[in-house]
């Protein structure tokens, strides 16, 4: 029998400013009778509070009609951090346009940082807590995560469970099999298609006592064919890196139809009901007798009893708070590893460390453009996000880089006397403001 539970929020849309005072809650409990969980009033709401005092069931599946992925992601992290050693938490959300990269990844290199400096951008940029490579979010993407005990964990369970749903569900698929990659993504083969197409990838984060797998599902996005521009960097030529290098694959929908700006619901339930089912028997959790649903329906301001109003708060405080991290542009830049960027790859680098990252790709130099001046050089050795050392031409003469930090370069023209190389440093390296 399934017990379906509801957090209630005011369905209004949030807003962060009003989020610390939000209460999480859910209706029914052990002592009051199951029975009478599905018709339990308002007035019959309980505070849930997810924090080692409060033993949680086998399994927890939430669903966040929030589409702010700073407040998913933390709400992630918060889950991660508070659940139980033993319980297992499925965790469903669909963020609105961005861009998510991997714990160590190297934004210069994985993103199209003009593409998003130019004019109001819908698209924002994330950094994540977990490794793994650069995706897109958007409204046709669900997002899922794992949550369990370590020696629970494996790369392949929950992805070979994901691609089991997306075979077995009732929607409009184009004829061919879902199945898990040597990557451990989950792929669409056909005899129609010449190479099969990635509609999931997975990154992971373990920590003492927990494991998080979570990944991406492109049902239904109406972006496909933009995501590239996004996605693929100017400067990546130009840049040697240490860190994760995402892998570029070939995507496309699970849904055979054409997609639009959003999921259409139906099709996402029908969807979600398969993976959760499979998520649920791939981990031995096949009785539904002990789980709890909850829907998050949206954020606002809320009243409850004064006495569960301070710990109400301090949860709402912390995910606020993650949430905050994650939009802070320090986070999002100073976290990248060490990169050299050279406007002519074969220049020989300055330190030994540097000539071993020396990129070799013998097309870069093509990437100038027709004005740049043909005997100048760019040389910039970056250590997370500050400029430790470098050689840039007509650098004006009270300008010193060395120590400055790269994103918060507003206009490359402020800093070089030759409008072109200041134009080329602004394509490849000028950061969005937010």
């Amino acid at each position: 029998m399934r017990l379906q539970y509801t957090v209630r929020f005011n369905p209004l849309v949030h807003h962060r400013s009003a989020f610390s005072k939000s209460i999480w809650r859910y209706y029914g409990s052990e002592a009051e009778g199951g029975a009478n969980k599905a018709n339990a009033n308002h007035s019959s709401y309980k505070d849930l509070r997810l924090t080692s005092q409060v033993k949680l069931p086998q399994a927890l599946v939430v669903r966040s009609k929030i589409n702010d992925p700073y407040i998913n992601l933390s709400i992630e992290n918060y889950l991660l951090s508070h659940s139980q050693p033993d319980s297992k938490i499925y965790f469903f959300y669909i963020n609105r346009p961005c861009i998510v990269l991997g714990r160590n990844q190297n934004p210069w290199l994985e993103v199209n940082l003009q593409k998003l400096c130019d004019g109001p951008s819908s698209v924002e940029l994330i950094r994540r807590r977990s490794g793994g490579g650069t995706v897109f979010h958007d409204h046709g993407n669900l997002n899922y995560c794992v949550i369990m005990p370590p020696n629970l964990f494996t790369r392949n369970l929950h992805a070979q469970a994901l691609a089991e749903a997306l075979n077995k569900a009732s929607i409009d698929k184009p004829a061919g099999i879902f199945e898990v990659n040597d990557r451990h993504d989950v792929v669409f083969r056909a005899k129609s298609i010449s190479q099969p197409f990635k509609v999931s990838g997975s990154a992971y984060k373990l920590t003492k006592g927990r494991a998080l797998h979570h990944g991406t599902c492109l049902v239904s996005s109406p972006n496909l064919s933009n995501i590239s521009q996004f996605l693929h960097s100017p400067a990546k030529a130009f840049i040697s890196a240490k860190g994760v290098e995402s892998v570029s694959s070939k995507i496309g929908n699970v849904l055979k139809s054409s997609a639009t700006e959003y999921i259409d619901e139906a099709k996402l339930d029908i969807v979600m009901d398969e993976i959760v089912n499979r998520f649920l028997e791939c981990s031995g959790q096949v009785n539904g007798e002990d789980m709890l649903y909850h829907n998050i329906q949206g954020l606002n301001n809320l009243t409850g009893r004064e006495e569960n109003l301070s710990e109400s708060r301090n949860i709402a405080d912390e995910i606020l708070a993650g949430a905050t991290t994650l939009q802070d542009r320090d986070w999002k830049y100073l976290q990248t590893p060490r990169f050299t960027f050279v406007s002519h790859p074969e220049m020989t680098a300055g330190t030994e460390d540097e000539q071993s990252l020396r990129t070799k790709d013998p097309l870069a130099e093509r990437g100038l453009p027709r004005d740049f001046p043909q005997d100048s050089r760019i040389r910039l050795s970056v250590k997370a996000g500050v400029i430790e050392d470098g050689d840039v031409p007509y650098l004006r003469p009270d300008i010193s880089l060395k120590g400055r930090t790269l994103h918060q370069v507003k206009d490359w023209k402020d800093l070089v006397a030759n409008e072109a190389v200041g134009n080329w440093l602004n394509s490849a390296l000028l950061c969005p403001a937010s």
